[in-house]
């Protein structure tokens, strides 16, 4: 291999791992984000946004109310894109709503196409194409451990006030593990399919050689 084509995998091979790894965090925020999910997680948080209210208006938040409250900021037609929402929207609730999860959701798509771009420029670069499979693999596989703490990770850079931040973070990513294990085992199957073409190929090749050294014997004793 030249120094050339080596020196390109490996950048290649780098920027696939950011983008598997990107396109794996994206994945975790979008499927979290679906309502049922957000349903089911936001408890701590509405608990968390109360603690600053009176008794009498933590008395207002009831199950019933919460629930309406949640379905109608999770659903509401926001008219601006996501980070200029982000700016003027007054409630946190926003951070968990369909626009958030549709946008993450659409960082996912431009990420996958962007690793299979890059999967395909691999694919011309490997002199062994039976290789490819194994190092795509083993990529996605490297790529989805630290998926496993991406709350611990991203929770480092949340101001300790902002406590209300911090809290989302549980719903955010809520599926990292559902993810990983996806990504681990498609990184798994596909080392596996490199290894078995790479051992099927192997006793392809055996059995032409030996057909033909069983040629050439029998032409010699003729």
């Amino acid at each position: 291999m030249g120094f050339f084509r080596g020196s390109s995998l490996f950048i290649l091979s780098i920027l696939l791992l950011l983008s598997f790894f990107a396109a794996g965090s994206f994945l975790i925020v979008s499927t979290s984000l679906k309502y049922e999910n957000v349903q089911k997680e936001l408890g701590p948080v509405i608990q968390e946004l109360s603690k600053g209210l009176n008794d009498e208006n933590r008395a207002l938040f009831n199950e019933t109310a919460v629930r309406e409250l949640l379905q109608d900021s999770y659903y509401k037609n926001y008219d601006c894109d996501f980070w200029n929402c982000l700016a003027t929207e007054q409630t946190p609730l926003f951070l968990v709503s369909q626009k958030a999860k549709d946008y993450w959701k659409e960082k996912f798509y431009y990420s996958l196409l962007i690793s299979l771009a890059l999967v395909g420029l691999i694919f011309f670069l490997v002199q062994n194409k039976l290789n490819w499979p194994v190092i795509v693999g083993s990529i996605l596989i490297l790529s989805s451990i630290p998926l496993l703490k991406i709350k611990g990770l991203i929770s480092l850079f949340i101001p300790g006030e902002i406590s209300v931040l911090s809290t989302f973070l549980n719903i955010f990513f809520s599926k990292a593990l559902m993810v990983f294990w996806i990504s681990f085992i498609f990184g798994l199957v596909l080392i596996g399919i490199g290894l078995g073409l790479k051992f099927s190929n192997a006793d392809f090749v055996k059995k032409i050689t030996e057909k033909t050294e069983k040629k050439e014997t029998t032409k010699k004793k003729r």
